[in-house]
């Protein structure tokens, strides 16, 4: 379709919203729709596309009331929702990206279908060796039941902090939600800890007044128990070794693999010799060992939750690699923490020459993925400032880079 202005009426406007420039036939141009230009050309226009931009875009220079603007702020991130997308620092403050940088954020693995199997198989078990432990008198495989009980419960507060740890940063939690599988960790060794309190009184009293067991059921049971118990820590076991919040699943699942196992030995024994107080006194054995695994993962969890300085990073090394940078003159204010099990947070201030920022900020991203390379440190927070690195006279000028 072509629109064009008839040569005798130059008070006709084009479909640009301007006048046709002259009024003889040789002057005629016409614009079409499909190229989306003139064809043509006439004097002083050699191509003139339609300007569907500036019809659709605002005037330069009106902005939105400050009103309307807060409104589509609040549409696109709603209090707790997640940050799509990657994100600059220089955009906003919540969320950013290093997406192509050594230093990324490294991707945890994805636990929750491991986690949902192993917490399936752990109801199905206890609800066997409570029947089989009822009928066989064995106090060994009802603490095994009691254990795997408590179990189903500890696995899924880690599935619920899983999934909660996914989400994103939002307005009111610019870190995200990472820390909940440290919380889970922590209520997972409370758990532990009451289910050993559990085992330790019905083990002493088992001692003081020992029942005849049944071996052959317990054999049977323990079995089952070994199999299920073995099935779900091989599941589990790659990923405890990213997560505080798995490996506190997995220690319970190895926890019920050793109990299992020696609910096993006992009911062999007592196959060929009555020595009931064998039982009960392997309970106590499967304490220790459950106290042990309590005492690591509270050790770290609280080290994490108190900003402790990760374990194997030794920060005077660190501020020595800065200060043998040829371009830093001192490095001070110097912090290393967790945000969760996974990844380690560092923070200092770095004195430089008075510089240009680019030239800054170049020296910045060398020493941020050295940081990374060297300590594994994959958030970074480096403040430069310039204090005259000896000269006197120069003032005090603070750049903030941020990397994380």
């Amino acid at each position: 379709m072509d629109v064009s202005g008839p040569p005798g009426n130059p008070e006709r406007l084009s479909p640009c919203g301007g006048p046709w420039h002259g009024t003889g036939p040789s002057s005629v141009s016409r614009y079409s729709f499909l190229s989306g230009s003139f064809q043509g050309k006439p004097p002083g226009r050699m191509d003139m596309p339609f300007p569907w931009k500036k019809i659709l875009r605002p005037p330069t220079g009106i902005q939105r009331p400050r009103t309307l603007r807060r409104r589509m702020v609040d549409a696109d991130m709603k209090e707790d929702a997640p940050v799509r997308g990657p994100v600059s620092t220089k955009a906003d403050g919540y969320g950013h990206s290093h997406e192509g940088t050594p230093y990324a954020h490294e991707t945890p693995p994805d636990s929750g279908p491991r986690l949902l199997f192993t917490l399936a198989l752990n109801f199905i078990i206890p609800v066997a060796q409570v029947v089989g432990g009822i009928y066989a008198h064995s106090v060994a495989l009802m603490s095994d039941a009691a254990h795997n009980f408590s179990d189903c419960g500890a696995i899924l507060i880690s599935y619920v902090a899983y999934r909660i740890g996914r989400k994103g940063p939002s307005i009111h939690n610019t870190f995200g939600y990472r820390r909940a599988e440290i919380i889970a960790a922590l209520v997972n060794v409370a758990i532990l800890l009451a289910a050993s309190v559990v085992i330790v009184y019905e083990a002493l009293r088992r001692f003081q007044h020992p029942r005849p067991v049944s071996g052959g059921i317990v054999i049977w049971l323990a079995c089952v128990g070994v199999l299920g118990n073995g099935l779900s820590a091989w599941l589990l076991h790659q990923d405890s070794k990213h997560s505080l919040n798995v490996r506190g699943a997995f220690l319970h699942m190895m926890g019920d693999l050793l109990t299992s196992v020696a609910v096993l030995a006992s009911g062999v024994v007592l196959l060929f010799k009555p020595w009931y107080r064998l039982d009960p006194l392997l309970s106590l054995l499967i304490v220790l060992f459950i106290l042990k695994s309590c005492w690591s993962i509270l050790r770290e969890a609280v080290g994490v939750l108190m900003n402790a300085t990760p374990k194997g990073l030794d920060v005077e090394k660190v501020k020595g690699f800065l200060e043998r940078s040829p371009e830093v003159c001192g490095v001070h204010y110097l912090h290393a923490w967790r945000v969760s099990s996974t990844g380690i947070a560092f923070s200092c201030h770095v004195v430089v020459r008075d510089q240009p920022v680019s030239r800054t900020e170049a020296l910045g991203e060398k020493l941020r993925r050295e940081l990374f390379r060297r300590f594994g440190i994959d958030h970074p927070v480096l403040q430069f400032e310039t204090v005259g690195c000896g000269d006197e006279g120069d003032g005090d000028v603070s750049l903030s880079l941020y990397a994380a």
